[in-house]
């Protein structure tokens, strides 16, 4: 089982992150990644190279558990503030 630490960042096509009309006070959001943050993608990108189906099955469903944990983590320190 391909198991990793990082957290991770899902890539879109444009600068910028259109949210919602519901959450227009969110404006644009830039999704560039920082300099480390592209490094550690690269480094992701050459590990799952070598990896066969399942792996890369069990992989992705992880980055999505943990993408889910991190809206859950964002959401509850969003109602403290």
């Amino acid at each position: 089982m391909f198991t990793t630490t990082y957290a991770f960042t899902l890539a879109v096509t444009t600068n910028t992150l259109r949210f919602s009309q519901s959450e227009e006070w969110l404006m644009d959001f830039p999704v560039e990644l920082t300099l480390e943050q592209q490094f550690r993608l690269q480094n992701l990108k050459d590990q799952v190279k070598n990896l066969n189906q399942q792996e890369a099955q069990e992989f992705l469903l992880e980055v999505l558990r943990q993408m889910m944990v991190k809206d859950n983590l964002v959401k509850h320190l969003l109602k403290q503030a």
